[in-house]
């Protein structure tokens, strides 16, 4: 090793210090900002993952509470038609006398009582008769008469304690009578004021026929007060509210503590617009409908929204609430956002601790390891500076790291050779910028570009590698693309692949570094950043690419987590709906047949005379009848769609088994005076093959009663029904028709359990709406398959069953 020299020749000046980020700064900013964007990161990440869980729980416990509401108004609506339609019934079998009226006031009596939520049960006529039993709010009886309306005072038994008033009260001028009288079928009457208490109500209305010949109305009054206080009884979240509007925006029902839905003036109750309540959730939510729809008429399905009430954010729902009879309002649940926010503001809270935490930690970090690389760079800037003032005679610094310990060997060697230069040849000394004499001031303004810094100019361009992003492109790839199968496994250990290809249409060489998208063992895409030259990544550019594509996989993961808790929520919703069309359908059927045999029965126990007593007892056991043969369906269609019992075929000789079946049919169409054909192509009536036929006898008996039945049911007086039976697609197609109509769009749903046709008088045909849906199922289970079609006035329900044989 050269000994060192001293050199006492003039020194070298350094040239200032250029502008450029500090040392501190270039360790500690990246580590910061790394932190930061992580942090903010999963700031705004909990923060929008809360508020779609608080949107989410504000959308189902709004959707939970409209369905409450929706079943309670089902109930709401149909009881006092299901009382009506009784008393209706009894009107036109004769089993009621409305001119007897000791008969008749113990009978309104009992009905009451049976039904607490019927308040007033009446009826008046054409010539102002009127006939009132109430048990709410005190037991009365009104009765009129030529004389006018007389009040009576009940006892607990209905009996007649004492005369209450007279007044000039007529039947024909209140708000019930006239639109009963005019739409000649069960209908609601608009909301008014009760005569003889001056609240708001509504009256559930059926036109009848009077045995003198005159019309008639049967009415049940119900009050509104009477859904506030289920409305009120509805707990939604911890300070959500709902209402009940009309159409028209008046309010019907609401929740609200603040105002009750109505205006009290000295002549009794007034209605109260929705936008003009005194509670600002109410007053904002009507006018936001009223804003976003313009007319409320128009709104149909239930949907969602959000709106702001003083600062505050409110999540609503709305649906419309309507009736087979006429009432169609509009429901509209409220939910404040505050109720459910305290929580995710606590999750916020604890992620800015951890944060700061992670923070402080990172600061501290990044300052010790700046102490270190500064203390050890200012000695080898130090040894740097000696030897550029001529002192070559410099101790070698010791060095923490190895990158640094090898950068002072270098410097140290430069050094010692330099002096052995400058030793053996002087001359050197101007090549080297280290001027004699005056050459020193101008060695001072000599550009650092001019200089050998082939070393930092390497090392620059290595920074700018990493630092300058507008060199690299970062695509999201699928994997199937790349072709690299081979490579799955390791893209599902989340390793990341190093690439280097030719780009043809740059003519440049460039890298490639893919990092996977990994979430639960699945690769589901690869996040390619290239850059145009063969130098590889550096490690921090590999770890940023992985945290993003972590976060990618994070993404993706909660979209596909929200997407499923959608399709859970609708299948939800239309599970709920179907629950409530069958429990509705079922109690209807249940509970009209109950209520006539316990009417049937009653008659039969007060009256004494022999004939009534037979027509009483008929009709009771007509309706326990009717129960069975529904409650029968009801079984045989349940156990046809779970259990799918087996085939019974049999060998059948189809011409007479069919005349033998259609036998007890042609009898009912012969009552109704309709004209019924039996027409069998003679392919099949004329080959002895069909009287060995392979069929399920009583599976195919069933459907041929069943869609005769309902051709019976529905054809009217003197009308066509036709049954053909042909061979069809390797198969018997049994097609019957009947002269009818029914509209195109209720064709797809006459197959369905409990279905039927809105505009059908169900009081007239009975049934239970299982006929056609046995059907159907037995052709499923038989291998065939069911059709309804028609047009002109004429419409055929057809069945396709394979031959078994």
């Amino acid at each position: 090793m050269v000994p060192p020299i001293q050199i006492s020749s003039p020194t070298i000046s350094a040239k200032p210090a250029s502008g450029g980020l500090p040392l501190r700064w270039a360790i500690t900013l990246p580590h910061l900002l790394e932190i930061g964007i992580v942090a903010l990161g999963l700031g705004l990440l909990t923060q929008w993952n809360g508020r779609r869980l608080v949107e989410q729980m504000a959308i189902r416990i709004a959707y939970e509470s409209t369905l409450s509401v929706q079943e309670h108004f089902q109930s709401f609506s149909a009881t006092p038609y299901l009382l009506l339609e009784t008393q209706a019934e009894a009107l036109r079998l004769g089993l009621l006398d409305l001119e007897d009226t000791d008969r008749i006031r113990p009978y309104f009596w009992q009905q009451v009582q049976l039904n607490p939520a019927v308040q007033r049960l009446y009826f008046g006529d054409e010539t102002g008769s009127f006939l009132l039993v109430q048990n709410n709010p005190e037991p009365q009886f009104h009765l009129r008469d030529p004389r006018g309306r007389s009040i009576y005072a009940l006892n607990q038994a209905g009996e007649p304690l004492e005369l209450l008033s007279r007044d000039a009260f007529d039947p024909r001028l209140r708000p019930w009578f006239g639109p009963a009288l005019q739409a000649q079928q069960p209908t609601w009457s608009p909301i008014y004021v009760f005569y003889s208490q001056p609240v708001l109500g509504i009256t559930a209305t059926i036109p009848f026929a009077t045995p003198s010949g005159s019309q008639g109305v049967l009415g049940v009054d119900l009050t509104l007060a009477q859904l506030s206080e289920f409305l009120q009884t509805l707990r939604i979240g911890v300070s959500g509210e709902s209402f009940i509007m009309d159409r028209n925006g008046d309010l019907v029902a609401s929740s609200s503590e603040i105002e009750p839905p109505f205006l009290r003036t000295p002549g009794g109750q007034e209605r109260l617009r929705a936008d003009q309540s005194a509670d600002p959730l109410i007053k904002a939510a009507a006018r936001y409908l009223s804003q976003q729809w313009g007319s409320l008429a128009t709104i149909q399905d239930a949907q969602q929204g959000s709106l702001e009430v003083d600062s505050q954010r409110i999540y609503l729902q709305w649906a419309s609430l309507q009736d087979p009879y006429g009432l169609d309002w509009l429901l509209v649940v409220l939910l404040p956002e505050a109720d459910f926010i305290e929580p995710i503001w606590a999750i916020h809270r604890q992620t800015a601790l951890i944060t700061l935490l992670v923070l402080g930690v990172g600061i501290t970090g990044a300052t010790m390891l700046y102490r270190q690389l500064h203390q050890s760079f200012s000695r080898l800037v130090d040894m740097t500076h000696q030897a550029q003032q001529g002192n070559l005679s410099l101790q070698r610094p010791a060095a923490p790291f190895p990158e640094l310990d090898q950068l002072a060997d270098a410097i140290f060697e430069m050094t010692l050779r330099l002096g052995t230069v400058v030793a053996s040849q002087p001359s050197v000394i101007p090549a080297l910028g280290v001027p004699e004499g005056s050459q020193q001031d101008e060695s001072e303004n000599t550009p650092l570009e001019q200089q050998d810094l082939s070393i930092n100019h390497e090392t620059v361009n290595q920074e700018s590698l990493f630092l300058h992003s507008q060199s690299l492109g970062v695509n999201l790839v699928d994997p199937q693309s790349l072709g690299l199968n081979s490579e799955q496994e390791q893209y599902r250990a989340g390793q990341f692949i190093h690439a280097c290809t030719f780009d043809e249409v740059s003519n440049t060489w460039i890298t490639l570094l893919n990092c996977p998208i990994v979430v639960e063992g699945e690769v589901l895409g690869i996040l390619r950043v290239s850059r145009p030259s063969l130098s590889v990544f550096a490690d921090a550019e590999i770890h940023l690419l992985q945290r993003v594509a972590t976060l990618c996989g994070l993404a993706i993961y909660q979209a596909r987590l929200y997407q499923v808790s959608q399709t859970q929520i609708t299948e939800l919703e239309r599970l709920n709906q179907l629950k409530a069309d069958f429990v509705s359908t079922v109690s209807q059927e249940l509970r009209s047949p109950l209520s006539n045999v316990h009417m049937a029965l009653g008659m039969l126990a007060r009256t004494e005379r022999p004939e009534k007593r037979e027509q009483y007892l008929s009709l009771a056991i007509q309706e326990c009848e009717r129960q069975i043969h529904f409650i029968n369906d009801l079984l045989d269609i349940q156990r046809l769609a779970s259990k799918r019992p087996a085939l019974n075929p049999r060998k059948i000789a189809l011409c007479p088994f069919v005349e033998q079946v259609m036998a007890g049919i042609r009898a009912q169409a012969q009552n109704k005076e309709q004209l019924l054909e039996v027409v069998i192509a003679p392919t099949i009536a004329e080959d002895p093959a069909f009287d060995q036929c392979p069929l399920d006898g009583e599976a195919l008996a069933r459907i041929l009663r069943e869609l005769a039945f309902n051709a019976v049911k529905y054809t009217a007086p003197q009308g066509r029904l036709r049954l053909e039976i042909s061979f069809f697609q390797e198969g018997l197609r049994f097609v019957m028709g009947n002269s009818a109509s029914i509209d195109a769009a209720e064709l797809p749903r006459i197959f369905d359990k409990f279905y039927r046709i809105p505009q059908s008088d169900r009081w007239n045909h009975g049934g239970t709406g299982l006929g056609l849906a046995l059907v159907k199922e037995l052709a499923i289970r038989m291998g065939g398959y069911t059709k309804a079609e028609s047009q002109e006035g004429w419409t055929q329900v057809w069945v396709w069953l394979p031959l078994l044989g």
